[in-house]
């Protein structure tokens, strides 16, 4: 039966059963969400999370905003009602390892010139989703990333910087008509 999904030091999902050791699971992908209108509107945003890390994807943020990691979570723990519960605890295990803003690009606050100059808010986004990827679990391919993002100019430009990622509209502004929701997620996923 299975109990739980936890990322110890950003490495790897552990599934934890009733009686037995953790067994380490092979990560099959990452779900990055964006905040704004994306995560602030879900519906249930502790059972998107854990519809990520059940089918195998670690969980990460992108987002546009200026927030650091610290203005969602804190010592584990969430800083606004619209943050998951299991989403804190896991940026905090992996010490930021997948959060991105444009102060913040996996837990540094040291910026590459390379992530914001001269690209769209999209450009920086996609560029966020492989550097994290690449320095966390640089096995996966660009094919395993996917993006729930509200807004539609943002995932063109995402896919014209990286054909490859999987990008899903979760938000009205784009089409989404109930918005981000688990059975979205369960959906996007399933079609991996």
């Amino acid at each position: 039966m299975l109990t739980a999904f936890i990322i110890l030091g950003g490495i790897s999902v552990y599934s934890l059963h009733a009686g037995r050791e953790p067994y380490r699971a092979p990560v099959r992908g990452i779900c990055y969400f964006d905040i704004d209108r994306t995560l602030t509107t879900a519906r249930d945003g502790d059972q998107i999370i854990r519809e990520c890390l059940s089918r195998g994807y670690d969980v990460g943020i992108v987002t546009a905003s200026s927030r650091r990691r610290f203005h969602v979570c804190r010592n584990g723990v969430q800083t606004e009602p619209w943050v998951p519960p299991t989403l804190c605890r896991m940026l905090e295990a992996s010490h930021g390892a997948l959060y991105n803003s444009t102060t913040e690009l996996g837990g540094s606050t040291v910026l590459p010139s390379a992530y914001l100059q001269g690209n769209t808010v999209g450009g920086a986004k996609a560029y966020a989703m492989t550097a994290c990827r690449d320095r966390v679990y640089p096995h996966l391919p660009d094919s395993s990333l996917i993006l729930f993002d509200n807004d539609p100019i943002v995932l063109r430009q995402v896919a014209r910087a990286n054909p490859n990622v999987r990008l899903v509209c979760a938000n009205v502004e784009c089409g989404a008509p109930h918005g981000l929701t688990p059975a979205m997620v369960a959906h996007a996923l399933e079609s991996m």
